[in-house]
């Protein structure tokens, strides 16, 4: 991302952004969970112990109030004992999204062991049954049944596993799955939408995604392009619009018929793809005049 890490504060090392959102999240979750408006009232149901009692009043430390505008990262001891009173919101801190958005290297065997972490019913869509005497669970394959039914059981867990299926995509070079991951991760947007306890921090979350993981279009066999595109404002009920056109199988048929020698040029050229995607944009108004 364009600005990795936030400021840095006296005796504090560099918040990274992603943690500065997942901490965001974390923390409208704990609120909606608790029913507490205040991160001071938070402060002294979870830690009583912080708030100190004296004849002019209480006097706080100040630490809870820092985390909804992400200026401190919980440690893990402050992350457990809001787990021990709120069970289930140390998933929204812990996720591993959150690795996968800050780009650390991971492996296959590091995003199945992540998949099986995934709690029911999400874990027993993706994973068989143990067999007699078996000690690996299987993955069943990831198609287009399983894909409609992650997405009608939607929410958070549900989004994890389609980010985690597009890495596991990557990973093994498999075009076909990831184009079918990110499809359902997009599917699954209006459901986390809807839900009172993660949005609007849930948002950030979901530009983050997009940044981290653009849309595939492939102008040639041999070459891909990455474009960016801001899923979360998709409306079914929009006519086609830029995201569209950029995301659609035909685009780079279309782009070609219009201007296969400009395109061509760059396509051969050492060049940037930022004048690859200048030239896409220029033509995107003539992609549409001919689908009308």
């Amino acid at each position: 991302m364009a600005d990795d890490l936030k400021g840095r504060g006296r005796g504090h090392p560099p918040r990274h952004i992603i943690d500065v959102l997942f901490t965001q999240l974390w923390f409208g979750v704990l609120q909606v969970r608790s029913g507490l408006v205040s991160p001071d009232d938070i402060e002294e149901h979870l830690e009583p112990r912080l708030v100190q009692r004296g004849n002019d009043g209480k006097k706080r430390t100040g630490k809870w109030a820092m985390y909804p505008a992400g200026r401190r990262v919980p440690q893990a001891p402050t992350i457990s004992v809001a787990e021990g009173r709120y069970p289930g919101t140390e998933r929204f801190i812990a996720s591993p999204m959150r690795a996968l958005l800050r780009d650390e290297p991971v492996s296959v065997d590091w995003v199945r062991e992540q998949l099986l972490t995934l709690p029911s019913p999400v874990d027993d869509l993706l994973w068989k049954p143990l067999a007699n005497g078996g000690s690996r669970r299987l993955m069943y394959a990831f198609d287009e049944e399983r894909a409609e039914a992650l997405v009608q059981l939607g929410g958070f867990s549900a989004l994890e596993a389609a980010v985690l299926l597009m890495k596991l995509a990557e990973l093994i070079s498999s075009h076909a799955l990831r184009k079918l991951a990110r499809e359902t991760a997009i599917r699954i947007h209006p459901s986390l939408r809807e839900s009172t306890e993660l949005w609007p921090a849930i948002e950030a979350v979901m530009v983050a995604i997009d940044i981290s993981f653009p849309n595939w279009v492939f102008l040639r066999d041999d070459l891909r392009c990455d474009v960016l595109e801001i899923t979360y404002v998709r409306r079914g009920e929009d006519p086609i619009g830029l995201c569209e056109m950029l995301a659609a199988d035909s685009l780079a048929s279309a782009v070609f018929e219009l201007n296969r020698e400009a395109l061509e040029s760059l396509i051969q050229a050492p060049g940037n793809p930022l004048v690859l995607m200048h030239t896409l944009f220029e033509l995107l108004p003539r992609v549409a005049g001919q689908r009308q």
